[in-house]
């Protein structure tokens, strides 16, 4: 693996010949995601990411119209 400093604070950009660079803030990203898509509250995911809004984790948060109709399949009474 080889790691380089971007230029941007203490970012790390990792590289392992696949041909895309994974930066730090990706797992961020991808972990609130995850996260929620795996039944967890977003209350909790707030605390986590220790942010004060919900606004603020909702730009960490990427779901797509699938993820609400998978959602309402498991836990709608209809």
């Amino acid at each position: 693996m080889r790691e380089r400093r971007t230029g941007r604070g203490n970012s790390l950009s990792c590289s392992q010949g696949l041909g895309i660079q994974v930066h730090a803030h990706k797992f961020r990203h991808t972990f609130a995601t995850e996260y929620l898509r795996n039944g967890g509250e977003i209350e909790r995911l707030r605390r986590i990411l220790g942010h004060t809004t919900y606004l603020m984790v909702m730009r960490y948060v990427h779901l797509d119209k699938g993820d609400l109709g998978r959602d309402f399949d498991l836990r709608s009474p209809f």
